[in-house]
């Protein structure tokens, strides 16, 4: 076994991955192909360097957040433009 997964979020809605970082250095050394997915875990834990697509998600989610709030930032003033 190399690992577990838990995909149930906790109560800080994070879900766990626990490595043998020792066992998963043997197999990379014995040059054993590694998925998209698990390269990105592997990047994200820092035993790989940074997937690309992780850099990528990260940039889309922090644009879809600004949009977000602008967007309330903008539902604020319609809604009471006295205030203004």
């Amino acid at each position: 076994m190399l690992g577990t997964y838990d995909p149930m979020p906790n109560i800080f809605n994070e879900k766990l991955v626990s490595l043998d970082i020792d066992r998963l250095k043997v197999h990379l050394a014995n040059g054993v192909a590694l998925s998209k997915p698990v390269e990105k875990l592997l990047g994200l834990s820092g035993l790989l360097p940074v997937h690309p697509m992780s850099y990528i998600t990260a940039k889309r989610n922090r644009q879809k957040l600004e949009a977000e709030a602008s967007s309330q930032g903008d539902n604020s003033n319609e809604e009471n433009p006295s205030e203004h």
